[in-house]
């Protein structure tokens, strides 16, 4: 059984309800799956008054505990063209785990979600949530990564 992490950042919750979403099609898969997100870096009192979605379940990762995992799934919205800063600050900070081989033959795979078609968390409110479809792509997406974690992992 391929162990696979969902890894996101989620300011308004679109990432989080993908995230769970995929989560659902690794474990149809037959993973063992475990959602957690990337630490927030803005204050608490900014974070408030740009209406973020604070009170999220999923409890904050640490960057050791990569190397437990078969298969990494990230998920984070766009800034300006790039990923969160938040989920960018945590990705940096695995520089040891790379240079101790801890992340090799593990399976990565990536998710996404805008506010509006064509453009970045920044152009909107916050209040789009994915839709039904692309909640059934997460769970493809989930379930695809799990498969190949667990053949890869036999193997």
């Amino acid at each position: 059984m391929a162990r696979v992490l969902v890894l996101y950042y989620s300011a308004y919750g679109h990432i989080e309800t993908m995230a769970h979403a995929v989560a659902e099609g690794a474990k149809s898969a037959g993973a063992e799956v475990t959602v957690k997100r990337v630490p927030e870096l803005v204050p608490e009192d900014v974070a408030k008054a740009s209406h973020f979605k604070l009170d999220q379940s999923a409890p904050v990762a640490t960057v050791e505990e990569l190397a437990d995992y078969d298969a990494i799934i990230f998920g984070a919205g766009t800034r300006y063209g790039t990923v969160a800063s938040q989920m960018r600050n945590f990705i940096d900070q695995t520089g040891s785990l790379w240079a101790g081989g801890k992340l090799v033959g593990k399976v990565g795979s990536a998710f996404t979600s805008s506010s509006t078609q064509h453009g970045g968390q920044e152009s909107g409110d916050g209040s789009r949530q994915p839709s039904a479809v692309e909640l059934e792509a997460a769970r493809f997406q989930g379930a695809h990564v799990a498969k190949i974690a667990a053949k890869l992992a036999v193997g």
